[in-house]
């Protein structure tokens, strides 16, 4: 199967990164480590004190408490059981750090990009999904003032079949 070569591919490569920072010097004792966390500490402690952003929000002010928003070079895995809205959670996340000025790639191999694009478009209205993909008449006044809402937002999507963790980095 394609999903476990990925990730054995991917393994392969990680251990390549490690050996490859073993051999090069990029790995560092833990005073340099202590000394380059207080020096982020020190950017974030300016970054906050000048009203700049420090992380992206979750769009949810308790997960916002907990994860201090998405961070760079985390890894965050959002997973549940099927049907319990893992999808729609991800587009809302992806909608609310769009929203923020933040540029946001959606990666997926289960929606199309239309369906990507009509979830996050009726996420803004009352609209009820069905009439809409029913093709029955709904207010298009609505839809027209979320679609300018939602075109200032720098989200890309790509919903290609094909696509391997090393295209994605």
């Amino acid at each position: 199967s394609n999903d476990i070569n990925d990730v054995i591919d991917f393994a392969y490569q990680s251990i390549d990164k490690i050996n490859d920072s073993t051999l090069h010097g990029r790995v560092k004792t833990f005073a340099e480590n202590l000394e380059d966390s207080i020096n982020e500490y020190e950017q974030r402690v300016k970054a906050k004190k000048e009203g700049k952003q420090i992380s992206i929000t979750t769009g949810l002010s308790y997960l916002n408490r907990i994860l201090i928003g998405w961070r760079k070079g985390n890894l965050i895995i959002l997973a549940a059981r099927p049907s319990v809205g893992k999808s729609a959670l991800a587009l809302y996340f992806a909608k609310r750090a769009g929203m923020a000025g933040n540029y946001v790639d959606i990666f997926s191999l289960e929606m199309t990009k239309t369906e990507i694009s009509d979830r996050i478009l009726l996420s803004e209205t009352t609209i009820n999904p069905t009439l809409y993909q029913s093709g029955l008449d709904v207010d298009r006044n609505e839809i027209d003032r979320s679609d300018y809402k939602l075109r200032q937002m720098n989200i890309s999507i790509n919903d290609e079949m094909d696509i391997n963790i090393n295209y994605i980095r």
